[in-house]
């Protein structure tokens, strides 16, 4: 399950937003974390692939799975379960690796499963009010889609991520122990 997987059309530059009314729509790739799920505004995912095996880097946080090479770019592997403070889960094709670029920074997110791109109206999403106290993970979440307002997640809340937060390495050198 190495291959890059993603459906036709679904990136489109050209539908990147719709206009419906005087409400307006964007497309978030919903995922999977610990039993919690998550989005992400597909304007910075680049693609999904399977997990792959990955070199690791001496001296990076524990986070960091290591890197591979895809199509010639050497792309950083993080564990999103790891930077959000939660239990390591094994590391294999099972798990879906979610390619993003923020800032000009290539990524990829290990997460537990990748559920559905979906259209979400701004009106849905509700701000973040982060109070300082919740970690990096409270950092990162800009938004949240209340359960059943839009997207079938089993009666769960969908927490939006903000992209450039995410990546932050000023931010994210202080989470964990480093790899040997």
């Amino acid at each position: 399950m190495n291959r890059f997987v993603f459906p036709a059309g679904i990136l489109d530059e050209d539908i990147d937003e719709r206009k419906d009314e005087d409400s307006r729509q964007e497309r978030f790739l919903i995922f999977t974390i610990d039993n919690n799920f998550y989005g992400l505004n597909v304007r910075f995912v680049t693609g999904i692939t399977g997990a792959r095996p990955v070199t690791r880097v001496p001296g990076t946080p524990s986070f960091v799975k290591g890197i591979f090479n895809l199509r010639g770019k050497i792309v950083p592997v993080i564990d999103m379960r790891l930077i959000f403070g939660k239990n390591e889960s094994q590391y294999s094709e099972k798990k879906c690796v979610i390619l993003v670029e923020a800032s000009s920074v290539n990524t990829g997110l290990v997460v537990d499963t990748v559920n559905d791109v979906s259209f979400v109206n701004d009106d849905l999403i509700s701000p973040h009010l982060a109070d300082g106290t919740g970690g990096f993970e409270s950092y990162c979440i800009k938004g949240v889609i209340k359960a059943g307002d839009a997207i079938k997640t089993e009666g769960k809340d969908i927490f939006l991520l903000d992209a450039f937060r995410l990546l932050e390495t000023e931010k994210t050198e202080t989470i964990g122990d480093k790899n040997p």
